[in-house]
């Protein structure tokens, strides 16, 4: 049995593991480890290096310091970035894992394009590099990490069952008008785009919605919701459209696919990997936001078309798959 341990600074993913089940505060990569983590215990021994996580508050120096005091014992170390940049080479095979580079940052702030600067050059030294999308494996590349595999985002599909009985409950238990399109804008984020989203859809005839852990956009007209999993699935579901406008360069996007899974349109601004996943998915990918009027009347009109062809795509990822990627990518750092 191979023994895995897990750098992480994520108090979410490590939390999530070890109850069991996912966090309610867990990001899209907490939540991607997590199951990441989960396939590899089914015949592996996977533990956390408690010395990698960050905890709310704590100095970077002192952080620094515990991470490079750390000694675990493992055949294989895991590691998120900053592990990877402010921690040591470990004995034993060296996977990093990437989601994607904050590029907008790194312009911005020095801080950020010194991070980026040493994460590539240690990506380099690993036995192998995760990404979550192509899009993310050609960057590595061009920067000469020639170790990476591409691991796609993967749900069980048997999860995405759900009755028009089910949408009608949920849609009555949170008194959402139904009569008119529901138009899901995403995450309650200035960076996940939904301001300029209901600048180009407020004069619509639209019920437009967002959630998240919490409300970052307060000051906008729109019902926002914090979501138990299911009752987040069912509103992916009872939806006309879903909108990803998002500002930064996403790994992929969790929440166009899971619209996917549940046959619900998706129009993107397509940046980062998600604009693999809407192009493979036969989706619509708005050059603008200024296009979002027309595109998203669009999608509700071909909606039956643009859902089957999404299912198709998104569905092939599953639980199977994401089995066979993990314990391949074993085999290939122990051979």
């Amino acid at each position: 049995m191979t023994r895995i341990v897990w750098q992480s600074k994520s108090n979410s993913f490590v939390e999530s593991f070890s109850a069991g089940t996912l966090s309610t505060r867990a990001s899209g990569g907490a939540a991607y480890e997590f199951a990441a983590a989960a396939a590899m215990a089914r015949s592996h021994d996977v533990s956390f290096d408690e010395n990698a996580v960050r905890s709310p508050g704590m100095p970077l120096m002192t952080y620094v310091r515990r991470l490079r005091a750390s000694t675990p014992d493992a055949d294989v170390v895991i590691k998120q970035p900053f592990p990877i940049v402010f921690g040591r080479r470990l004995p034993g095979a060296q996977i990093g894992v990437v989601h994607h580079f904050d590029l907008a940052g790194a312009k911005s702030s020095p801080r950020f394009a010194l991070f980026n600067a040493v994460l590539r050059r240690r990506l380099r030294e690993m036995d192998a590099v995760v990404a979550v999308s192509q899009f993310w494996k050609d960057y590595l590349e061009r920067n000469g990490c020639n170790n990476v595999h591409v691991i796609f985002n993967s749900f069980p599909t048997d999860e995405y069952q759900y009755s028009q009985e089910d949408v009608g409950n949920f849609l009555e238990n949170y008194n959402i008008d139904s009569e008119k399109p529901i138009v899901y804008i995403g995450n309650a984020s200035r960076s996940k785009g939904v301001y300029e989203v209901y600048e180009q859809l407020s004069d619509k005839d639209y019920t437009m919605i967002m959630t998240g852990r919490t409300n970052g956009a307060p000051d906008l007209p729109v019902r926002y919701f914090n979501l138990t999993q299911r009752d987040y699935h069912l509103l992916l579901k009872a939806s006309s459209v879903v909108v990803t406008m998002s500002r930064m360069l996403e790994g992929w996007n969790r929440v166009a696919h899971e619209a996917l899974l549940l046959g619900t349109p998706v129009v993107g601004s397509g940046a980062g990997g998600m604009r693999e996943l809407l192009t493979n998915g036969g989706q619509i990918i708005a050059a603008s936001v200024e296009e979002l009027p027309q595109l998203v009347e669009q999608a509700i009109n071909d909606r039956a078309t643009l859902a089957e062809a999404g299912r198709r795509y998104a569905g092939q990822f599953d639980a199977g798959y994401w089995q066979r990627s993990w314990d391949n990518l074993l085999k290939t750092v122990m051979s």
